[in-house]
């Protein structure tokens, strides 16, 4: 087994994570287009991280049969071609729902089994720091997805989605450099049981409200910039370009600073984020909105992976994939479900702007982090009880 050859068709993977994410700055454009209110364009666009949800879940099931490789192209492809779809085709609304819901199904694909590569093949300290390498390639990707995004809005927002061409390179490089897995390994994986605990359910919920926040800045950092006066709605792109190049760094450096927090660093990376969240709801200048996306960019940057590795390594090796696999039915599921929420939740409360969205997202994210505090506080008072 080729360990450089494998981390390498993960990383080329994971910098297409973040792909439906270059199209979000269209939305005020789509709602123009389709003449149809800001709530349900922001659903439509949010989509992708619902039909993620059951593909998630399965895909672990089928990869057990198939192995990863196969399965993880025919994700990547879907993705490719329902963007192309958007930008060839002047679709009617129906149209766009459906293009969106198949670029969600292969999307559920790509996240699931590119970590599930990595969970498979690597082990303890070596998985935690492929993990972060994830996300520090998920980033670069971003970077470069959410900066053609929003070049391309100049053009209108039918074209932000030719961002999806970008998988081409990946498809190429996951034919080269992953193996396909042969009938006995795939037959010795299908004959294991999958085994999970309660530590697996407390990330997940962490997980929830982490996802939540993420989709509210996503779906409505665009609007906030317009009901703001803070510029184009491209500067959302600028914004989440900045984001994710923060991110890089972090997901490069997640080991070095790993060993000064230890059991701090999920609590302060959702704090920071936190942080960042109220400053883009609330932003009274461009540079104040740029420097939350800055401190999400850390916060979020060093959360996933601490997530993902500590769920991952809380059961055996056989059950990492499905782990992974609910690990990000969460995440989409909150990513779906969060602009309709938070959108009820701001007319109960009589004021439906995007800064409300903010705010809801950065409160969620506060008490997330205190709950994360109370846990490492109460596992270290168990700790002295047993001494």
């Amino acid at each position: 087994m080729n360990k450089l050859k494998i981390k390498t068709g993960i990383m080329a993977s994971s910098a297409f994570h973040m792909a439906p994410v270059g199209v979000m700055g269209a939305i005020p454009l789509a709602i123009a287009h389709y003449n149809t209110s800001a709530t349900s364009m922001q659903t439509i666009f949010a989509l992708p991280t619902l039909t993620a949800v059951p593909m998630s879940l399965l895909i672990g099931a089928i990869a057990q049969k198939t192995g990863k490789k196969i399965p993880l192209q025919i994700g990547i492809l879907a993705m490719l071609l329902s963007g192309l779809a958007v930008v060839l085709f002047d679709l009617p609304l129906a149209g766009l729902i459906a293009a969106m819901a198949i670029m969600g199904l292969g999307l559920g694909i790509l996240m699931t089994l590119s970590l599930g590569l990595a969970a498979d093949n690597f082990e303890g300290a070596e998985q935690s720091k492929v993990m972060a390498h994830v996300s520090a390639f998920a980033n670069m990707g971003g970077m470069l997805i959410t900066a053609s995004g929003g070049f391309l809005l100049a053009f209108g927002w039918r074209p932000a989605f030719w961002i999806m061409v970008l998988a081409v390179p990946v498809l190429i490089i996951n034919q080269i450099m992953l193996p396909k897995e042969n009938a006995a390994q795939v037959e010795s994986k299908s004959t294991n049981k999958i085994k999970l605990n309660a530590e697996v359910y407390i990330f997940c919920a962490i997980v929830f409200f982490l996802g939540i926040s993420f989709s509210l800045r996503n779906a409505n950092a665009a609007l906030l910039v317009v009901q703001h006066n803070l510029g184009s709605p491209a500067i959302a792109n600028y914004a989440m370009t900045l984001w994710t190049a923060i991110g890089i760094v972090m997901g490069f450096t997640y080991a070095i600073i790993v060993k000064g927090v230890k059991q701090f660093m999920l609590p302060l990376s959702i704090g920071i984020f936190a942080l960042g969240m109220l400053l883009m709801g609330n932003a009274v200048s461009v540079w104040v909105f740029y420097l939350g996306n800055v401190l999400g960019g850390i916060g979020v940057s060093a959360a996933m992976p601490t997530v993902l590795s500590k769920s991952a390594q809380s059961v055996d090796s056989y059950s990492s994939t499905l782990v992974i696999s609910l690990i990000f039915a969460t995440l989409n599921i909150s990513g779906f479900i969060a602009p309709a929420l938070v959108n009820f939740i701001a007319r109960v409360i009589a004021s439906e702007t995007a800064q409300v969205s903010f705010n809801i997202g950065a409160a969620a994210l506060a008490l997330t982090c205190i709950f994360t505090l109370y846990r490492i506080y109460m596992q270290n008072f168990r700790k002295i009880l047993d001494n």
